[in-house]
């Protein structure tokens, strides 16, 4: 016979049981992009960073730092971010994503590259989002110039 007692302890364990699934970390591509272009569209650039190689993290780093500097945000996506695919081939994968622009409207599809590394802490491999410069579409007056890989004799 069940009483309220057990009723009672049972939806605590499964809350509980709950709670520790969804705060996991996830274990896939899809996942770990979701949570860190939401974050990245909201300009929250440290949870970002969670969610990424530690390269990833220190480009956002810049980002952050950019932002403080200038004492404005930098553009970013505004539309609801769709995942449309993901491709995983071993350690890397590819998350193909578009942006809801309004009602119906999508925008281009983009993709961002994921590894899979070790967590230093745990020895548990993670998905994380490995972001360059390049794969940012972000105005080069912000990052800089590119500096060419040799300069002509004459420029000295």
């Amino acid at each position: 016979m069940w009483n309220i007692k057990t009723n009672q302890l049972l939806s605590s364990a499964l809350l509980i049981l709950f709670l520790m699934v969804s705060c996991s970390y996830p274990d896939s591509p899809k996942l770990v992009a979701e949570k860190f272009l939401e974050a990245f569209q909201k300009h929250d650039f440290k949870e970002a960073a969670n969610y990424g190689t530690p390269e990833t993290g220190k480009l956002l780093k810049q980002i952050e730092r950019i932002e403080e500097l200038e004492k404005e945000e930098i553009p970013l996506p505004k539309g609801k971010i769709v995942i449309v695919s993901e491709e995983i081939d071993g350690k890397t994968a590819v998350v193909y994503f578009r942006e809801t622009v309004s009602g119906d409207q999508v925008g281009a599809e983009e993709k961002l590259r994921m590894v899979k590394v070790k967590d230093k802490d745990t020895g548990d491999s993670e998905w994380r989002v490995a972001l360059s410069k390049t794969d940012l579409k972000i105005p080069e007056p912000l990052f800089g110039p590119a500096v060419p890989d040799s300069l002509p004799v004459s420029s000295f």
